[in-house]
C-alpha cells in the first residue's frame, strides 16, 4: 500500500472513531437509586362470640353456652349471642349464622342485624350481616369488655308453645364469622364465608 492509500485508510478509521465517539456523547442518562417501599399488613381480624351468663351474679359471660333449668313452654327467657370485635384498624364485614331449632325460636331478632338472602341455604338456617362494616371506632364499647362489642342478634329466645312437654329441647345454635372489608363487596365477602356459616353446629 503506498503513503497515499494509507493515508485515506487512515483518515477514514480515524472518521469512523469520531462518528463513534460522537454517537456515544449524544445519548443523555442518568440513574437513580432504587425505590424501597414499606408494607404494612392490616391488623389481623379477631372476633369472639359469647352470651350472658345466667348462672353469674356480676354480669359475666360465657362461651360455652348456657344451661336453662324450668323453661316454660311460651314464656321468653334470655340469651344474647353476641360478638366481640378485637381488631383495632381494620375494617370489615360481620356475620352470624342461626341453626333454628324445632323447639326454641328467637323472640325477635335485632334489626341492626340484615337476613341475607341465600335461596340454597338448608331450610333450618339464617345467616345475618351486620348492617355496616365496623372497626374499633364503629360501635359504643362496653367499658367492661376489651374490643368493640355488637349488639346482640337477639336478646331473648321462647320454648314453643307447642312443645310436646318432652325433658330433650333441640337448641338453637349460633356462630359468627367476619372478614375484612377492604377489597371485597358484601356479596363477594359473603360468598367467601358462606361454607363456614352454613355449617353452623
Amino acid at each position: 500500500m503506498n503513503k497515499k492509500k494509507l493515508g485515506v485508510a487512515l483518515g477514514s478509521l480515524a472518521l469512523v472513531g469520531a462518528i463513534g465517539f460522537s454517537a456515544t456523547l449524544a445519548y443523555l442518562s442518568d440513574q437513580t437509586q432504587t425505590l424501597n417501599n414499606t408494607f404494612v399488613i392490616g391488623d389481623k381480624i379477631d372476633i369472639e362470640l359469647d352470651e350472658k351468663d345466667i348462672t353469674s351474679t356480676t354480669g359475666g359471660r360465657t362461651q360455652d353456652g348456657n344451661k336453662y333449668l324450668n323453661v316454660l313452654p311460651g314464656v321468653a327467657f334470655e340469651k344474647d349471642p353476641t360478638v366481640t370485635f378485637n381488631t383495632p384498624t381494620t375494617d370489615a364485614y360481620v356475620f352470624m349464622a342461626m341453626k333454628e331449632s324445632k323447639d326454641v325460636t328467637p323472640v325477635e331478632i335485632n334489626p341492626l342485624w340484615v337476613k341475607v338472602e341465600d335461596k340454597t341455604l338448608p331450610e333450618n338456617v339464617k345467616v345475618y350481616r351486620y348492617h355496616t362494616t365496623i372497626n374499633n371506632d364503629t360501635v359504643d364499647s362496653n367499658p367492661n369488655v376489651d374490643g368493640s362489642q355488637l349488639p346482640a342478634l337477639f336478646t331473648e329466645a321462647v320454648l314453643r308453645a307447642n312443645h310436646d312437654g318432652s325433658s330433650s329441647i333441640d337448641n338453637i345454635k349460633v356462630s359468627a364469622a367476619a372478614i375484612q372489608s377492604g377489597g371485597l363487596t358484601e356479596d363477594q365477602a359473603y360468598a367467601q364465608l358462606r361454607d363456614f356459616l352454613v355449617s353452623v353446629e
